[in-house]
């Protein structure tokens, strides 16, 4: 049955990545990273499982705590579910410092994510560098912006207006300012292809 502990606590992980990262395309996502990510939630699941009712055990009396005796469903469920309270369990702090099994979790959780977070935004660089080469003019990116500014969330128009107008108050090459308006419509339509579309699509 501890089987079905790891596949749960994979799918729950997979499924907050997905969340994390739902503008992003999938080959963003599925990387050596995020099979480290998976590895280290999966053994700490599988752990607790293992261990659970010895963990039960020391909180509760035995007779209270059959459904984690044996290979029952019961057991499968806290396991999945539970190992993430222990794995942010912060035993004891020195000097502001957090011991626990938290430090250890975080730190391999961060690193995998770091890296996703780099993959991401090196590709996305690329696409923006491949999509310039194709469209040079500033003129377009501006145009597109302002075209497709409302079709942006409400919540985060006022932002990208923000962050258009420091891009072009700057003394930056058009070569830059292009790239950054196209990082900022891209934020807007979502895809490479999306951008790529509505560029060729302006009059310039």
């Amino acid at each position: 049955m501890w089987i079905w502990t790891v596949l749960i606590a994979l799918a729950i992980n997979f499924g907050e990545m997905l969340s994390k990262y739902e503008s992003k395309v999938i080959r963003d996502i599925f990387n050596k990273y995020l099979l480290i990510y998976l590895g280290i939630n999966a053994l700490f699941a599988g752990a607790t499982y293992y261990f659970l009712p010895d963990i039960a055990g020391f909180f509760l009396e035995e007779k209270q705590v059959p459904w984690v005796q044996g290979q029952t469903w019961g057991r499968v469920f806290i396991a999945a579910f539970g190992y993430m309270v222990i794995v942010r369990t912060k035993v004891f702090t020195i000097k502001d410092v957090p011991i626990g099994p938290d430090v250890l979790y975080n730190t391999f959780a961060n690193y995998c994510l770091r890296h996703t977070n780099t993959l991401i935004l090196n590709r996305q660089e690329a696409d923006l560098q491949s999509v310039y080469e194709k469209y040079p003019d500033l003129k377009r990116y501006q145009i597109v912006l302002e075209d497709r500014l409302y079709g942006a969330p409400e919540g985060e128009r006022e932002t990208i207006r923000s962050q258009r107008d420091l891009v072009l108050s700057a003394k930056l090459t058009d070569h830059v300012m292009c790239k950054r308006l196209g990082e900022l419509i891209l934020k807007i339509v979502g895809t490479r292809d999306e951008l790529e579309k509505a560029l060729g699509k302006a009059t310039v």
